[in-house]
């Protein structure tokens, strides 16, 4: 008998004019746009404990590339300055410093 992997990609974009939120408009999360990301933190967090959340990733003009290994779909992934984690990554990844929320691991861009 085979076990197969089910998986289940949900895509969410966000377009908006920046320039109505021109502190949103950086590539990397800053004390302009913490609390923005806070809060995205928050709500994404209290998503954890209803769902099968896996990981997730914000940005702008991000591409996040699937791939079965975590560090290597972040790794390949573009444009992400906050990435989400309902564990620890467990490892440095270059370029990026993670912190504990609630009930999510946030591993945020390094300007």
């Amino acid at each position: 008998m085979g076990a197969q992997l089910n998986v289940t990609l949900y895509t969410r974009k966000g377009i908006d004019d920046l320039d109505r939120y021109p502190e949103l408009d950086a590539d990397h999360v800053s004390e302009r746009n913490r609390r923005f990301y806070e809060r995205l933190s928050r709500e994404i967090g209290s998503l954890v404990e209803h769902k099968d959340f896996v990981m997730g990733g914000v940005g702008v003009e991000t591409t996040i590339t699937y791939a079965d290994n975590v560090k290597e779909m972040m790794e390949n992934s573009y444009n992400v300055f906050r990435w989400f984690l309902p564990f620890s990554f467990g490892e440095q990844l270059i370029g990026y410093r993670e912190e504990k929320t609630s009930n999510l691991f946030v591993l945020d861009k390094v300007e």
